[in-house]
């Protein structure tokens, strides 16, 4: 788990849970405090005092190269629709750089390719490139 994709988690969450909101932070623990079944949720004090692993605003995105042929295949289409330097598959089609209105063409480029299957959806949520190619299928 790190920040980035408990980030994710949360921003995918928020259509189901309309009164969530994402904070700016995120601190992972080592563990969680104790507590019994009928005992009262853990105190700020509580978890201050576990041990933190990491932690951080989720926001950063690593840069990491695609390794099947699918990743390969829609990174190329995105950046080349988007005129990107480069695409990191950690990153949604939103924050790699990917523009709404250029979502018709990289599916033609896709298509081009031999790939298929994916739709507007795919692309504006808040999944990764490396989970969005999952859905791609050779036509």
């Amino acid at each position: 788990m790190t920040p980035l994709a408990l980030r994710r988690f949360v921003l995918a969450s928020l259509a189901r849970w309309p009164s969530v909101v994402a904070p700016d932070r995120y601190v992972i623990c080592r563990g969680a405090p104790s507590a019994g079944p009928d005992a009262a949720p853990p105190t700020l004090s509580e978890w201050r005092r576990q041990d933190v692993v990491l932690e951080g605003s989720g926001r950063s995105i690593p840069e990491v190269a695609p390794r099947t042929d699918g990743e390969k295949a829609l990174c190329r289409a995105i950046a080349q629709v988007n005129g990107l330097p480069s695409v990191s598959v950690e990153a949604s089609y939103i924050l790699a750089g990917g523009k709404i209105r250029r979502i018709p063409a990289v599916q033609l480029a896709l298509g081009r390719e031999g790939y298929g299957s994916l739709s507007v959806r795919d692309l504006v949520g808040s999944a990764s490139l490396r989970q969005v190619a999952t859905e791609l299928t050779r036509t």
